[in-house]
C-alpha cells in the first residue's frame, strides 16, 4: 500500500460481542497501532498493510482488525444528548435521508423506539428531518423498512477503550 499519506487512512475495527452484538468503529493511526498490539486481535488474511517508520523502528499495522469480547458492550454514561449535540455530531443532515436541515426543522429519533427497550445512548440516537421521523414513528428499521445512512456513534469515546 501507498504510505504516502498515513493521515488519510481509515483504519476499520470490527468487535463481535458474545451476546450477538457486533460493533464497527474507524480509528486513526495512534489508535490502530495500539489494538493491533493486542493479544486477541485478528487480522483477516486479506488485509493490507501500513508500514510506519520512526528514527529507530517501523512498524507494520494492519488495516482491517477483528475482536471478539466475551462480555456484551458497555456504554459509559455521558452528559445529556441534546439536538444541538446530535446536529453537531450528524452535520446537520438527516440519517435517514441525507437531507441537510437546519437545527430548527432536526428531530431526534429512537433508532429502537424507546416503548421497545431503546435507551438514550448515542449509539440508539439519529438526527432526522420531521418526514421521516414521522415515517418512521414509533417501529424499529426493519419494521419501518428505513436504512440508516449515518452510523451513530458516541462522540466523546473516539474510537474503542
Amino acid at each position: 500500500m501507498d504510505t504516502t499519506d498515513i493521515s488519510s487512512i481509515n483504519f476499520n475495527v470490527t468487535i463481535y460481542f458474545s451476546n450477538g452484538q457486533v460493533l464497527q468503529r474507524e480509528c486513526n493511526l495512534s489508535k490502530a497501532a495500539k489494538l493491533s498490539m493486542k493479544q486477541n486481535v485478528i487480522i483477516p488474511d486479506d488485509t493490507d498493510y501500513v508500514e510506519v517508520h520512526s528514527v529507530n523502528n517501523s512498524i507494520v499495522i494492519p488495516i482491517n482488525m477483528t475482536f471478539v469480547i466475551d462480555a456484551s458492550p458497555k456504554f459509559e454514561k455521558s452528559e445529556k444528548i441534546s439536538r444541538y449535540m446530535l446536529y453537531k455530531r450528524d452535520h446537520g443532515k438527516c440519517s435517514y435521508c441525507g437531507k441537510e436541515i437546519t437545527q430548527k426543522e432536526a428531530t431526534i429519533d429512537h433508532i429502537v423506539p424507546k416503548s421497545k427497550g431503546g435507551l438514550n445512548v448515542w449509539e440508539n440516537l439519529a438526527l432526522a428531518c420531521k418526514k421521516c421521523n414521522c415515517f418512521k414513528d414509533d417501529r424499529t428499521l426493519k419494521e419501518s423498512g428505513m436504512k440508516l445512512l449515518i452510523k451513530p456513534y458516541n462522540p466523546k469515546k473516539c474510537g474503542i477503550s
